[in-house]
């Protein structure tokens, strides 16, 4: 009886301890796929059939792979259309490794310059997966805009229905 009551008191003691959280929790593994963010409304195609969904003034990307991510939030007057002719800044945040390159794509599919950037930003309060950087851009005549965006092997797109 001696050796079952103290068995019993071994199991219950094992049992108790596996309870107290005293072992650290596993961390995520490298592999580990991030939980996608939520969509902003249906994703932008070419043409602007549909534009990029642009909602309380966030943008969200159109990615080439799984995995990857695509938010930029604008800073703009109004939550409507964004304008033509003026500077348009905007945090991006892509997920992805290395540097990031944007390329925006006129109504005519000719590259034109930006504004200024993409400069990379050391943090913010802006909380979407992926690194940030920022930049300006100015859409200078109404029609459907494409910026195209670039990380060693990450890539997405934004769609812009630019109107007057």
């Amino acid at each position: 009886m001696r050796l079952g009551a103290a068995f019993a008191v071994l199991c219950a003691s094992a049992a108790l301890a596996g309870c107290t959280g005293s072992e650290p929790a596993p961390r995520p593994s490298a592999t580990t796929t991030p939980t996608p963010a939520p969509s902003l409304g249906p994703l932008g195609q070419a043409g602007c059939k549909p534009a990029s969904p642009f909602i309380s003034a966030e943008l969200q990307g159109t990615p080439e792979e799984a995995g990857t991510s695509l938010y930029g939030m604008v800073f703009v007057r109004s939550d409507g259309p964004l304008p033509v002719g003026e500077s348009i800044k905007v945090a991006w945040r892509m997920t992805g490794k290395g540097d990031l390159t944007v390329r925006l794509i006129d109504p005519d599919g000719r590259r034109k310059k930006l504004d200024w950037g993409p400069e990379a930003h050391g943090g913010s309060n802006y909380h979407r997966p992926g690194d940030e950087w920022g930049t300006g851009f100015t859409l200078a005549k109404p029609g459907c805009w494409e910026l195209r965006f670039s990380r060693d092997s990450s890539h997405a797109s934004v769609w812009i229905d630019a109107t007057s």
